[in-house]
């Protein structure tokens, strides 16, 4: 198991972060030789009231990097924020690296910073890091070059709703091949839940059991997304693909999907 560590940076000239620089700049991103660049000049050393630069080490090796700039173009009359310069070496991506980083990112911006945020952005371009950041809480922003994501704080009741309005719930009630009660349901269930869980877009995932006489089916699973594209995001997912042609087909007798949103949406 990794031993992470995540410190903040004071002096970026105490580390070594060659390897983070050769190995980015082979797979073509410019934006850690940028980073060290402006931090260097002094154009940007994550330095003003509000703003964090973080460094995750393993075994003592540096293993990534990501900061927290005051978002100056903002226009939105929300104190922002701007997610800048994540990169995780090869080696220790997916396993938990960048969760670490970002979870310290998020917690100085909501509670660990005198600067107020109510709202981070970022600008990411690829499906893996689409799905990450949504799985942190992060939506999707259309229409805007410079940001692709943003996370909000601080809600007001009008914004809250507006969320409430985008998500869908997500049932399906259903009956097994196998005996009510039997070690095989049970570990079906059990395993549903595990795997399905997994996949970053779900949220308040729960199992039922019937119980009322007026329906038939013996048990039910439910589960929120916060918007469509999370919703075609698990369909497509290599998990549940799995678990339905795994799992799900071969085990199910019969099933009943049903999908909500706020009547207000």
């Amino acid at each position: 198991m990794l031993r992470i560590d995540i410190c903040r940076v004071e002096r970026l000239e105490d580390y070594d972060l060659t390897s983070l620089l050769t190995e980015s700049e082979a797979e073509g991103f410019r934006h850690i030789r940028r980073f060290v660049n402006e931090y260097l000049d002094g154009s940007n050393r994550f330095d003003l009231e509000g703003e964090v630069l973080f460094l995750a080490r393993v075994n003592g090796l540096v293993a990534g990097v990501g900061g927290l700039n005051r978002e100056m173009s903002d226009k939105t009359r929300r104190a922002a924020g701007r997610v800048r310069r994540v990169y995780v070496a090869s080696a220790y991506r997916r396993q938990g690296v960048a969760r670490a980083l970002m979870k310290a990112i998020l917690e100085h911006a909501e509670n660990g910073s005198s600067f107020a945020y109510d709202r981070l952005v970022l600008r990411c371009g690829s499906s893996e890091a689409d799905l990450f950041y949504r799985s942190l809480g992060f939506q999707t922003v259309e229409g805007n070059a410079s940001i692709t994501h943003e996370l909000l704080f601080n809600l007001t009741s009008e914004e809250e709703q507006l969320m409430d309005n985008k998500s869908i719930q997500h049932m399906v009630i259903f009956d097994l091949k196998h005996s009510a009660g039997s070690a095989e349901a049970e570990q079906f269930l059990k395993d549903g839940q595990r795997l399905l869980t997994s996949i970053p877009v779900v949220r308040s995932f729960q199992v039922f059991n019937q119980v009322s006489a007026k329906n038939d089916y013996q048990y039910g699973f439910s589960m929120v997304f916060d918007n469509q594209a999370d919703y075609e995001a698990y369909n497509a997912h290599p998990v549940h693909v799995d678990f339905v042609e795994g799992r799900w087909v071969p085990e199910v007798a019969r099933f009943l999907e049903i999908d909500f949103k706020n009547y207000g949406g």
